[in-house]
C-alpha cells in the first residue's frame, strides 16, 4: 500500500509500507530511485533487514552504557565500528566545552554508541529515535519509535538543541531497519529534523510556545 505527502516545495511522496522490505525496487519507484534511470542499477546477492524490535531488540544495560560512557569521558575510543568518525566527533564535543544544559536526540540507533557520547559530555538529555523498538536501558536515554513521535500532539513533542546522526540518514528509505521504502527519504528525514530544530529555536524564543511548523519527524 501505498500514500502521498505534500511538503511545503509541493513535492510529491510516494511511500510504501512492506515489511520486509521488497528484495528490488517497486517498479512504481524506479525511476524516483535511479533519477530517471540515469543512475547504475546493481542488485547484490545479499539482503539485509536489521530491524530490532522490541522483545527481540538486543538489551543494553546501564552496567554497559554507562562503562563506554566513562570510557570516552577519559579519551578511550577503541572499539568504534566508524574509525575516525569517533575521534572527529570527540574532538567537536570537546571545542565546545560538551553538552551540558542540552537536550540531543540520536537520528537512528542500533547500539548506543553515541547515547554514550552524549552521557560522556554532560547532555541534559539523550533521546534515541528510530523506526524499531530499541532497548537501551539507562536513565539517562530516553527511547521513541518515529511512530510513538509522530502520534504526539505537536506541541507536546520534545524539541531538541542537537541532533546527531551517523550513518543512519543515508540509510533512510530502503526499507532496511523497518522504514518505508521512499526514493527520497533521506532527503525528507534532514528536512523534518530542521523542522524540528526551528521548533526548538522557536519555542526558546516565544513565551506562549506557539510556533507554527511543517512537517513531521
Amino acid at each position: 500500500q501505498g500514500w502521498v505527502r505534500w511538503w511545503p516545495t509541493q513535492r510529491v511522496v510516494y511511500v510504501t509500507e512492506t515489511m520486509p522490505p521488497p528484495r528490488r525496487i517497486p517498479p512504481a519507484l524506479l525511476d524516483r530511485f535511479t533519477l530517471g534511470r540515469r543512475a547504475l542499477l546493481h542488485y547484490p546477492e545479499s539482503y539485509c533487514l536489521e530491524r530490532e524490535d522490541g522483545a527481540a531488540a538486543t538489551v543494553y544495560g546501564p552496567g554497559t552504557i554507562q562503562t563506554w560512557a566513562n570510557l570516552i569521558r577519559e579519551g578511550d575510543l577503541q572499539g568504534s565500528y566508524y574509525g575516525s568518525t569517533d575521534i572527529w566527533l570527540y574532538e567537536l564535543l570537546q571545542s565546545i566545552g560538551g553538552l551540558a544544559g542540552l537536550s540531543v536526540v540520536i537520528v537512528g540507533s542500533q547500539t548506543p554508541r553515541y547515547e554514550a557520547f552524549c552521557l560522556a559530555f554532560d547532555a541534559d538529555r539523550c533521546t534515541t529515535l528510530d523506526y524499531s523498538r530499541v532497548r537501551f536501558d539507562h536513565p539517562g536515554i530516553h527511547t521513541l519509535t518515529v511512530a510513538e513521535y509522530e502520534a504526539m500532539p505537536k506541541d507536546a513533542r520534545p524539541v531538541f538543541d542537537v541532533a546527531i546522526s551517523i550513518s543512519s540518514l543515508e540509510h533512510d528509505g530502503l526499507g532496511r531497519y523497518g522504514d518505508p521504502v521512499n526514493p527520497d527519504g533521506d532527503l525528507d528525514a534532514m528536512h523534518n529534523i530542521r523542522v524540528s530544530r526551528e521548533a526548538a529555536a522557536s519555542r526558546e524564543s516565544s513565551p506562549s510556545r506557539e510556533s507554527p511548523t511543517r512537517g513531521s519527524l
